[in-house]
């Protein structure tokens, strides 16, 4: 049937007179053959012959299977040992506590869905004893967004350190993420800050979840104002926001893990309603506690242990202002 074989020019010009060819065969799939062949006129290879041959290429099939399965496995060790060190290098990216902030308490706190994730947030003292605070979200998931997550935070921290208008270092980060960005993708992050004392914030946000202000009474106020994603427009415009807390607000930062968290059996999304309701009341609970009914509600909601999608949560809750020291 083949047209490369139909003429026989190859058996007549290597002078075989009878050939055996038996498929090395697994359960999914043939992966070659075994093949023999004679120029002998005098005998010709016997359904005995057959019967040994198609024995030594199931043995043979078996072993070679084997062999890739085994060089299968330990890739995946590799790779999933290279994994595990990129989520703990990734782990000592992020803050190892929140800083002491005497006017504020602090609590955060941020999950990986897979080994490494996109999500980031940070701390930077300011001068005048502001506190910033910066929160983001790279699209994407895994080992990828984990590497454009460790970027974004390299390049942010170059920048506090010299660029004191918000709105600008905003967008200087997105000239330099528009250049150096995939084209499939793309960051959202929220700057924010924070006079302690006083409980003014600036901030600037470039496309993320906008941050809850849950007031002393229970109400709870999105932020309003918001400029393009970083790194899809390279001379996108940003603009600084103004706000207040006062003593016992409590500014709410996620990443869209958490609002967008679905349950199982309905597809609905968790929502920033059930955030309200699940921080409890903000002027009599800790940022801790508060981080742990949010975790123990999605997780309920969702229905799943496993999450699928990064999950960050951060507390800023204004608190007495610190009294000045004797002279």
């Amino acid at each position: 049937m083949d047209e490369r074989l139909r003429l026989q020019q190859s058996i007549i010009s290597q002078g075989v007179r009878s050939l055996l060819a038996v498929p090395l065969q697994t359960k999914e799939k043939v992966i070659g053959l075994l093949y023999l062949d004679s120029a002998s006129a005098a005998q010709a290879f016997t359904r005995e012959d057959l019967h040994l041959i198609t024995v030594m290429a199931n043995i043979a099939a078996v072993r070679i299977e084997i062999a890739r399965l085994a060089a299968v496995e330990e890739r995946e060790r590799r790779a999933s040992l290279e994994m595990e060190q990129a989520a703990e290098i990734q782990k000592g990216l992020l803050p190892q506590g929140v800083p002491a902030c005497p006017g504020l308490e602090l609590a955060a706190f941020s999950q990986s869905c897979y080994y490494a994730g996109g999500d980031y947030y940070d701390f930077f003292e300011r001068p005048g004893g502001r506190l910033l605070v910066a929160v983001g979200d790279v699209a994407g998931k895994g080992l990828p967004a984990a590497l454009l997550m460790a970027s974004l935070q390299a390049r942010l921290q170059v920048l506090v350190e010299t660029e004191p208008d918000l709105a600008r270092l905003a967008a200087t980060l997105n000239r330099i993420t528009s250049g150096h960005c995939p084209g499939n993708r793309f960051v959202t992050l929220f700057l924010c800050e924070i006079d302690p004392s006083s409980g003014e914030l600036l901030y600037v946000n470039a496309g993320h979840n906008p941050p809850l202000a849950v007031r002393r009474s229970g109400v709870a106020e999105p932020l309003p104002g918001g400029g393009l994603i970083l790194g899809v427009l390279r001379n996108a415009p940003y603009q600084t926001m103004r706000a207040r807390l006062d003593e016992g607000d409590v500014l709410v930062l996620f990443s869209d893990g958490v609002t967008e968290a679905e349950n199982a059996a309905t597809g609905e999304q968790f929502g920033e309603e059930r955030l309200v309701q699940a921080l409890g009341p903000a002027a009599r609970t800790g940022g801790i506690e508060m981080i742990a009914r949010v975790r123990e509600a999605v997780a309920a909601f969702a229905g799943s242990e496993s999450a699928a999608d990064d999950f960050t949560l951060l507390i800023v809750k204004k608190t007495a202002a610190a009294p000045l020291p004797s002279s």
